[in-house]
């Protein structure tokens, strides 16, 4: 599948970060996932340019895209350890610094069924994603390809973001949930 595009605007939070909205040519936010939005990456480039916009690729189970968000991989002056290690997993994949400055996006390709997997690590404050998602493109890291295939990267990836299990069997109770580790309600308030 051609991965689908997307434009998306800056918007400045009180605390100093930015959210990326995902907007149509008229500024207007709507639904990445939504293949209404979707365009080619020379339109979106395109359009971006003239709009004073910018581009994001969407991540849908359909794609076969991954996207690892290591955000402030970069403390200004290098990066972290753990970052070269990253990329030497998925070469020829497509690397870029991300909008912050401080952030480093890693997308590729996998075969396969879509792998079970939690979205963040800690340990290096990354995020995870092959659905559900769009990310806001930066500037272009050592080039590379969103298409490479790296079934074998990701799944030494995987690891680091567990997939979490589930408790919800659907259906109310008004008693803890087994394994919480919180047995009274007055421990919770």
């Amino acid at each position: 599948m051609t991965p689908a595009y997307v434009l998306y605007k800056l918007t400045p939070r009180d605390n100093g970060k930015t959210d990326k909205i995902p907007v149509n040519v008229e500024g207007a936010p709507v639904d990445a996932q939504n293949p209404a939005n979707w365009m080619t990456e020379a339109d979106a480039r395109r359009l971006a340019a003239v709009l004073g916009l910018g581009v994001g690729v969407v991540i849908t189970p359909e794609s076969k895209l991954f996207a690892l968000d290591l955000d402030g991989a970069n403390d200004g002056a290098a990066w972290a350890p753990y970052v070269q290690p990253i990329l030497n997993a998925f070469p020829g994949a497509y690397t870029e610094v991300s909008v912050s400055g401080r952030g480093l996006h890693v997308i590729g390709s996998y075969a396969g069924s879509r792998p079970a997997h939690g979205t963040r690590c800690a340990e290096i404050r990354g995020e995870l994603y092959t659905g559900g998602r769009f990310i806001a493109l930066g500037e272009p890291f050592g080039g590379g390809s969103m298409g490479a295939d790296h079934t074998a990267g990701l799944a030494w990836l995987l690891p680091r973001f567990p997939a979490r299990e589930t408790h919800d069997s659907g259906e109310w109770t008004d008693s803890p949930v087994p394994g919480h580790g919180i047995a009274a309600d007055a421990e919770l308030v």
